[in-house]
Order: structure tokens, then C-alpha cells, then sequence
């Protein structure tokens, strides 16, 4: 699938920075068009307009400096963009669809870093990280029980339901509103029939899991002591075999 295509629906910088390095062709950036902005999937589920736009400004740049011609649809495309940047509130909902070669998952997360008074309504890196090593390893969840600590928007959980056959999965956060934001992803990926808890961490959780995950849940320094105890509950207890945290420092 076309690495350009992946980066501008799944939001991904990292992505983007790779693509950056070779200029569209005309008839490329007319495909470009037609698989993204021109794409169905831009009405029903579109992208931060800030990101879209920086993403057509950088393919314009790119071709500017290079030499090759810029078709006009990608101009009006880019005021167009603009003007939905400007008219976007802040604390804006938005998509990212990651289409990978196994499944297509959709995520609905805060144009804003803090929304709310939480990070948790935003896809951070370590979750697109923890993901990436799922994918490489899925096997090692199959028919396991996995428990998943502050899960915020959801990303990790649904790539290891979508591509997995864990025996049970568990979304936790402490938050209401990201347990909200996370029912209405599991709704988009088709996958309604999931637990969903409120967990606050150092407290104990009853029922055994073989796994635990978290990935970028510790933004706020003084809540490593909780997550701390809350897995040497877990393991001191002996109701869970292994445990991975993620983080994008």
C-alpha cells in the first residue's frame, strides 16, 4: 500500500518525514487527491484539518524545490484546507485511520493534547509504538487475557483485537470521558462487545490477566508511584504473567 496514502490517514509525522524526500509527479499528486481528500473516507471520517494542511503544504514545498510542476488542484485544495484549519475549534474532534495489511482501524481522539483536563483523548507515540511490536508478535496473545492500563483513545487494544485472538481484553482508565471516547471507537471498529473499566491505579484488581499494557500513561511524573504499585499488586498477587509498558521518550 502507498506509505503516502498511510501517513496522511493515519496522522503519522514519522511517516510523513520519509515521504518528504521524493517529489509527486502530475499524475501522482492526482492520485494522491483521489485516495485521500476526494476519498469517501475524508466525509465520513476526516483527519485534523491542521495535519492535512501541513501534509499538502509539505508535497507542494517539496515539488517547488525540486522543479516539478504543481497541479492546480493541489493549490485549491490547500486554500481550501485553510479555510476548514480556520473555521476548526481547538479542542476539535478528528479521525485517524490506520490502513494496514491486515485491518483498517479508525480512531476518534481531540485535536488538542490536553482536552478536558486529561492527554487521554489523544493517540500518543508509545501507543503507535506498542502497536507496531503487537503486529510483530501477536502470536504471544493469543488466547491470553489481556488488561490494558489507562488505554485513553484506544489504539493499542483495537490493533491486538483486530489482528490477535487474546481470550479476553480489558480497557482500563480512571477517566469517564476517555472511557466514553474509547466505547465509541470500539463502535466504529465494529468490536461493541468488549469490558470496558474504570481503574484508578494502587488500588487492587481482582480477576487474573496473563498480560498487562500501558503505552504514554505516565505524562504526569507523580502518578509513576501508582502505576508502580498497581502492577506489583497485579504481579505480587500472582494474576499476571507479564507486563509492557510503552513510552515515547
Amino acid at each position: 500500500m502507498d506509505p503516502l496514502r498511510r501517513a496522511f490517514w493515519a496522522m503519522t509525522p514519522k511517516w510523513l518525514a520519509e515521504c518528504r524526500k521524493v517529489a509527486l509527479k502530475p499524475d501522482e499528486q492526482s492520485s494522491f487527491i483521489q485516495s485521500t481528500v476526494n476519498d469517501p473516507l475524508y466525509a465520513k471520517y476526516p483527519p485534523s484539518a491542521r495535519f492535512a494542511r501541513r501534509f499538502f503544504k509539505d508535497i507542494i514545498t517539496k515539488c517547488e524545490e525540486l522543479d516539478t510542476e504543481v497541479i492546480e488542484d493541489m493549490y485549491l485544495i490547500h486554500s481550501r484546507l485553510l479555510q476548514e484549519e480556520a473555521d476548526t475549534p481547538s479542542d476539535n474532534l478528528h479521525y485517524r485511520t490506520y490502513l494496514m495489511d491486515e485491518a483498517s482501524i479508525t480512531v476518534k481522539e481531540s485535536d488538542s493534547a490536553i482536552s478536558q483536563g486529561t492527554t487521554g483523548l489523544q493517540t500518543w507515540p508509545a501507543a503507535l509504538h506498542l502497536a507496531e511490536w503487537i503486529l510483530e508478535n501477536r502470536e504471544y496473545f493469543d488466547n491470553r487475557s489481556v488488561l490494558e492500563l489507562g488505554c485513553g483513545a484506544g489504539l493499542t487494544g483495537l490493533v491486538l483485537l483486530k489482528t490477535a485472538k487474546p481470550a479476553r481484553y480489558i480497557f482500563t482508565d480512571h477517566n469517564d470521558q476517555v472511557l466514553q471516547l474509547l466505547e465509541q471507537n470500539l463502535a466504529l471498529n465494529n468490536l461493541p462487545d468488549v469490558s470496558v473499566e474504570i481503574l484508578e491505579w494502587g488500588s487492587n484488581y481482582a480477576r487474573p490477566v496473563d498480560i498487562v499494557l500501558a503505552a504514554d500513561v505516565v505524562f504526569d511524573p507523580t502518578t509513576i508511584p501508582h502505576l508502580v504499585k498497581t502492577i506489583y499488586l497485579l504481579r505480587k498477587r500472582k494474576i499476571v504473567r507479564s507486563s509492557f509498558v510503552g513510552d515515547s521518550k
